[in-house]
């Protein structure tokens, strides 16, 4: 078969180890995407933090690791272009490597390569968390970083408040506050810069929205709304109610509209189909005036577990607001969880809804404008027992499609709820932060698409995708033979003269074989002095033309 790469798709990359994707930013440089997220395998230490830099069609350009001897994570990734157009990335996640011994909010940024320019944590004695990364410009403190997360340092009751850090874009601290409520479990899930060059924040908090009630085993969303020093403006908790349901509710994130509203996605619990315990969520959807009253919240029920995880506003041909959400449903055959693409219009009324991932159990978060006026998602994707997660990347195009035919159009069916909303903050300014060394290492995780993703209860390993050999040109497009992998050699027949380098990798990132190719036209590589494994190999065509193929060495 012939397949030809395009600018919609969908990627998986990782090792025999359990990987997470988080966070996405489309990079308007070279059209290509910056990934954040994680990975299990043991590079550094236990756990890593992970960047992915692709280039337009998905190959990896570079996938570099950080951290130290714990773990790490990155939950969130942005670019920023300086005025003499230097490229840098910035990375927000946890570490419990560096700062206080039970984890602090990490922070780092690199160079367009991915090279460590600095990394810092944030927080007090007890444990921190980044979840939401933006870059800001005012004019009392310049361009910057601002960051939302949680703490749990600064409550007397030893439960957590939403932590929100402002930085210059070398990680110096500005300002930074611990808010919430008195005795209640409170996190920030995202930040944004608003109009007014204040704040707004979505996440959710496990106070109750009534006076009346002197305890709380729900969770409600949280509203915040900071001015330009991080002081707050107003805060709203949010509870849904239905019958005799008392709901959770979990806002993950929030945008201001060109009206000063604001638009929030999350999810809720499901009383429709639930009988006795409500096991089941749908996606939540809420239009918030400027001072955070409810104007009216829809929520959409496809599968058994919806949720939205980050929100886009767009606007259609004929101008009209849009909103587009990312998330996870249910797939209607398989019952598994994918990712799901849901665009309603301004009074959230569904337009179109797809799901993404129909090879395995695929989960939705972060979104971003892609290609092509088309969609980026991160996520993860759960093949089966013996593969574990990898980090999950679909590109669409306008109309929320990929062209690998790895997705199905759907239906969603909007509810209407009631709400009710209470004022509800205190908070305090902390100062914590210091630098670290944080190690970083380059490699190359295996990467795969949607078309070969075929699972084979039968095979040796429990793995995908064994090649006997493979055709490549210039272009970038591939000729693949789906056989067994013979045990001492792989043979790769390029379908005009080749000039480039081979390289094979071990899972771990070590270099077992490098060749420059000058004007060949096939080529054997010998594997029998390779042990039995997962390897990568790597094929650098013109132009910088990037394929990775993993295979099985038996």
């Amino acid at each position: 078969m012939v397949f030809t790469l395009s600018a919609q798709y969908q990627h998986n990359y990782g090792t025999e180890e359990a990987e997470s994707g988080r966070s996405v930013k489309f990079t308007k440089n070279d059209e290509g995407y910056i990934l954040a997220g994680l990975t299990k395998y043991p590079f550094i230490a236990n756990g890593d933090a992970m960047l992915i830099k692709v280039n337009a069609n998905g190959w990896q350009i570079f996938s570099k690791m950080y951290g130290g001897e714990n773990q790490e994570n990155f939950n969130s990734v942005r670019d920023y272009e300086n005025s003499t157009s230097e490229i840098r990335y910035y990375a927000l996640g946890f570490t419990n490597s560096f700062g206080a011994e039970k984890g602090d909010a990490y922070l780092i940024a690199t160079d367009i390569n991915g090279n460590l320019i600095f990394s810092k944590t944030y927080g007090g004695k007890n444990y921190e968390t980044g979840n939401c990364l933006q870059i800001v410009r005012d004019k009392e403190y310049g361009t910057g970083l601002v960051f939302v997360g949680e703490t749990y340092s600064y409550n007397e009751t030893q439960t957590s408040d939403i932590y929100v850090v402002r930085t210059d874009l070398k990680g110096n601290l500005i300002r930074a506050t611990a808010i919430g409520t008195e005795k209640y479990k409170d996190s920030g899930c995202w930040i944004e810069q608003t109009s007014d060059y204040g704040y707004i924040i979505a996440g959710y908090t496990y106070a109750p929205c009534s006076k009346d009630v002197i305890t709380s085993l729900n969770a409600n969303f949280y509203i915040v709304k900071l001015n330009i020093n991080l002081e707050i403006e107003w805060s709203r908790i949010i509870d849904t109610k239905y019958d005799d349901y008392i709901l959770n509710d979990f806002a993950y994130c929030i945008k201001e509209n060109s009206d000063k509203t604001y638009i929030v996605t999350g999810r809720t619990d499901n009383p429709y189909r639930s009988s006795g315990k409500i096991t089941n969520t749908d996606v939540a959807l809420l239009n918030l005036d400027n001072n955070g009253n409810v104007i009216w919240m829809k929520t959409y029920d496809k599968g058994v577990n919806d949720q939205g995880r980050c929100i886009l506003q767009e606007f259609d041909k004929e101008g009209n607001l849009n909103y587009v959400i990312s998330g996870t449903t249910n797939d209607s055959e398989t019952s598994n969880p994918v990712v799901l693409l849901h665009r309603t219009d301004v009074n959230g009324n569904p337009l179109y809804t797809i799901t993404h991932g129909i090879h395995g159990k695929s989960y939705g978060y972060e979104i971003d404008r892609g290609n092509d006026e088309g969609y980026a998602i991160a996520g993860d994707l759960y093949k089966n027992s013996n593969m574990g997660d990898e980090l999950f990347f679909v590109e669409t195009d306008a109309s929320g499609l990929t062209s690998d035919g790895c997705n199905l159009k759907a239906e969603m069916k909007p509810y209407k709820f009631k709400t009710c909303a209470i004022k509800g903050a205190k908070q305090i300014f902390v100062d914590e932060n210091m630098n670290v060394d944080s190690k970083e290492l380059r490699v190359i995780l295996g990467t795969q698409d949607c078309p070969l993703l075929v699972e084979d209860a039968s095979t040796k390993s429990g793995l995908l995708n064994k090649f006997e050999g493979f055709s490549y040109d210039n272009t970038g497009c591939k000729i693949i033979d789906y056989h067994t992998l013979v045990e001492d050699q792989l043979m790769v027949k390029f379908q005009s003269e080749f000039t480039g380098n081979l390289e094979v990798f071990s899972i771990d990132g070590r270099v077992e074989y490098h060749e420059n190719l000058t004007s060949e036209v096939d080529k054997t590589i010998h594997i029998n002095n390779l042990k039995a494994g997962v390897y990568l190999l790597k094929i650098t065509g013109a132009n910088d033309t990037i394929d990775i193929i993993k295979f099985v060495k038996f």
